[in-house]
């Protein structure tokens, strides 16, 4: 019978026939003579083989595996630890090489001081410039922990850190490793297998201790791992680390520790996919990018993939889309067109969202199957929706960042599979999370269709960088619908383009302003971009002029604040008086009827819903000129001026007021122009687009315009990132052009922070208020007992008194 080999050396190959020998070099000259050196051939289809066979002919100790085809690291691993007769197994990788004293080494402090896991120092050769991070994360994660450990070491790796989960810089007691070898499941695995594998071997050993003796010799970056640039096939091969997870799973329940150890299994979980993610963003070449995006999807699950995204480059968006907006195709082919979610981030206090509850009727109408995704609940001022339609609330994009976005994502993804929902329309075309929203709902096989409501430069001027790379979003979806021609002339330079005006309802002649009043109406929803203080200031100019005109101004901000604003500047203005402040309006004919001129102030538009309803109704518009709105562009009915040219937008009311024949012709030319844009068939545009998205749209593009606008967009972007290190390096010395700008825009975000605070303070002034009312009427409440208390008090003493007087007549 043989003798049994002190210890058995198992060394996994495939394909490393010019490597080899080196390792086999180190192993064969090992100062401890009675080990045996396990070889496991795993299907290499060079000549590894044969190599292996010519050293076993040499060397008795050598004990070839052959394996007849690729089954991975890890099964090549259990093969050899089934077969090993030695007392201790090492394992050691086939690019790797021993120290000639290691074996020795570690024999001894086994027979001194017997564990089931000994550690021991690593050496690390470096093929490569590696960052100092990289290098002080890998001396960390291979240093021997220098105490003896009893107990659970699943903890004391996984959670405590205490040592590395690495298989070959430590011996075991075979008996250990065969018994956890056992239980290993014959699954392909050529990545993160140690650790699926160390976690097992682990979960049963009770001793650890390490010592600080080099043994291993480590050729960091030869292999899989350390590769710091990758292209698609070694990328693949890192994906592979995805397949322990399930396997890991399937150990704990086996075991009934699933509970136990819940947190260590999500935490190694986490960190796999946060590495691919990670080796996906920063080290696999930008030209296969989309086909690695495609197999993390198919990998970990697009609301996984998106979540993780989110989470870790929710501030570093323009790389993210760089690698993902490569879609070039020039024929865009969807599913057919049935339940449609329809999703704007509210109901209320709007024109897109007015806009957006009728088309819901409409569609409706038309036989489609819609459900409603909002991110605000309910409320009164909602545009009206059938109660038919299901309405689903997300959580709001405001607070889905970062990690926080993965709660919308999985609510998205529930919803979309169980109303069967094959067309998303997103009415949300600037939302700072349209990139992640975009991503996860293509990603779940949805039509994406884009329903812009804002001009396509409209984020420009509050969000310069984001717009720079917005259009890149726009190349991943299937279609954009745009309310002006302008619009499309952008947008279908990244993807197929479609012109639909929104419903328009002309009212009856009847019901149009009879336009005999002095005054003037001014609606929408209070906001920067509708530079409401502008009509004020113009007003104040109307005022002086003709001292019995009104101003009527239709509308709120998103907090209350603005409109304090206002009436403030009214008062300043000295024309308070003469301002209505009517707030939030669901029903605004009234106001139109009244009216005899409309002031529109906006600095950009797409399709101003005001403009279609002042055409209705009849009143002449005098607006800042916007020429790439549809209503403007035919200018029967408005008065075009400058931007920000208050004197002439006063000038230009005055006169409208005082010249009726005037404003009754140019009133009548605007309905003249809305009764015509009304005879847009509405419903044979959207069929026809939803029959194209089905049948597949050919998408035909300008070359040279959208080169030309690439890199525009990336100078632009180049120049503000250069403009933000410089300012950031050098405030005082950098001379910026919008300098003032910034500042203002700075001063607007600390003022709003202190509107916030004020209304904060409101909030706590009326709880203090309904406390102290509270108080006093506590104290009525006491001061009443204390009145009947006493009253009680005298009627008691009454009381005595009549029956002492009774007793005393009686006794009489």
């Amino acid at each position: 019978m043989d003798k049994q080999p002190k210890i058995s050396i198992i060394v996994p190959i495939y394909n490393v026939s010019k490597s080899i020998d080196r390792c086999l070099q180190s192993l064969l000259s090992q100062t401890l003579k009675d080990i045996e050196i396990i070889l496991v051939d795993d299907g290499s289809t060079d000549d590894s083989a044969k190599i292996i066979q010519f050293y076993a002919k040499k060397d008795t100790r050598i004990k070839p595996v052959l394996l007849q085809e690729n089954k991975g690291t890890l099964v090549a691993r259990k093969k050899g630890v089934l077969y090993a007769k030695g007392q201790y197994i090492l394992f050691c990788d086939s690019d790797d090489q021993l120290f000639s004293g290691a074996a020795q080494i570690a024999w001894n402090e086994m027979l001194k001081n017997p564990v089931d896991i000994l550690q021991f120092a690593t050496t690390v050769v470096y093929d490569n410039e590696y960052t100092a991070d990289i290098k002080n994360n890998l001396s960390n994660m291979l240093k021997p922990y220098p105490k003896m450990i009893y107990g659970d070491l699943c903890e004391a790796c996984f959670q405590s850190k205490q040592f590395g989960y690495t298989l070959w810089n430590k011996m075991y007691s075979a008996e250990l490793c065969q018994k956890a070898f056992a239980l290993i499941k014959d699954e392909y695995a050529i990545v993160s297998e140690d650790l699926y594998t160390f976690f097992v071997i682990s979960y049963f050993a009770k001793t650890y201790r390490g010592i600080q003796d080099r043994l291993y010799i480590y050729n960091f970056g030869s292999g899989i791992t350390g590769n710091q640039y990758l292209g698609y096939k070694e990328f693949e091969k890192q994906c592979n680390a995805v397949e322990i997870v399930p396997l890991l799973e399937t150990f704990l329940k086996e075991q009934c520790a699933e509970n136990k150890y819940y947190t260590f299994y999500h935490e190694i979980r986490n960190n796999i996919i946060a590495n691919l993610i990670y080796q996906w963003r920063n080290q696999l070449s930008v030209s296969v990018s989309v086909q690695g995006y495609e197999l993390l999807r198919k990998k970990l699950g697009i609301g996984v993939l998106v979540s993780e995204l989110a989470k870790k480059y929710g501030d570093d968006q323009f790389e993210i889309v760089k690698r993902l907006s490569r879609n070039n195709e020039r024929f865009r082919k969807g599913k057919r067109v049935k339940r449609i979610g329809v999703y704007y981030h509210r109901m209320r206090n709007g024109g897109a969202e007015k806009i957006i509850a009728e088309l819901i009727v409409k569609w409706t109408n038309w036989g489609y199957q819609i459900t409603l995704f909002t991110d605000e609940e309910p409320s009164e001022e909602d545009y009206y929706i059938p109660e038919t339609i299901e309405r689903i609330v997300l959580p709001s994009f405001l607070i889905s960042l970062g990690g926080k976005y993965k709660k919308r994502a999985r609510l998205w993804e529930n919803m979309i599979k169980k109303h069967g929902i094959d067309t998303i329309i997103y009415n949300s075309p600037m939302s700072h999370i349209l990139l992640w929203d975009t991503c996860l709902l293509k990603g779940l096989g949805c039509n994406f269709v884009i329903e812009t409501h804002c001009m396509f430069a409209g984020a420009m001027w509050y969000s310069p960088m984001y717009s720079c790379f917005l259009p890149l979003i726009y190349r991943m979806v299937d279609c954009v619908v745009s309310l002006s021609r302008v619009d499309i002339a952008f947008w279908k330079n990244y993807c197929p383009a479609y012109y639909i005006q929104n419903p328009i309802e002309v009212v009856p002649y009847n019901e149009m302003s009879k336009l005999d009043s002095k005054n003037v109406l001014w609606v929408g929803r209070i906001a920067e971009e509708k530079q409401p203080e502008a009509i004020l200031e113009a007003f104040k100019l109307v005022v002086e002029k003709i001292p019995e005109a009104t101003l009527t101004m239709v509308g709120s901000g998103d907090s209350g604040s603005w409109l304090d604003r206002l009436m403030t500047k009214a008062k300043e203005l000295n024309i308070y008086n003469k301002v209505e402040f009517a707030g939030f309006q669901l029903d605004v004919s009234s106001f139109y009827k009244k009216s005899s001129v409309f002031a529109f102030t906006s600095m950009c538009e797409a399709a101003p819903v005001v403009l279609s309803e002042s055409k209705s109704y009849g009143l002449p518009i005098v607006m800042f000129d916007l020429p790439n709105v549809e209503f403007a562009r035919d200018s029967r009915g408005i008065i075009n001026i400058p931007q920000m040219d208050v004197w002439a937008l006063a000038n230009e009311i005055i006169g409208l007021l005082e010249n009726e024949q005037k404003r009754k012709a140019i009133g009548d030319a605007g309905r003249e122009s809305i009764e015509e844009f009304a005879q847009f068939d509405i419903e044979k545009a959207w069929k026809t687009l939803f029959c194209n998205i089905e049948k597949g749209i050919e998408y035909v593009v300008d070359e040279n315009n959208s080169i030309m606008l690439d890199q525009l967009f990336q100078n632009m972007l180049r120049g503000l990132n250069l403009v933000s290190r410089s300012t950031a390096l050098n405030h005082d010395s950098f001379e910026c052009a919008h300098y003032e700008e910034v500042l203002n825009r700075h001063e607007e975000v600390v003022n709003r922070h202190e509107e916030v605070v004020n209304r904060h303070e409101e909030v706590v002034n009326r709880h203090e208020t309904s406390i102290n009312h509270q108080w006093e009427i506590q104290k009525w409440h006491e001061e009443r007992i204390s009145v009947l208390e006493n009253r009680l008090s005298l009627w008691k003493r009454v009381v005595r008194k009549i029956c002492l007087l009774l007793k005393t007549s009686a006794k009489n």
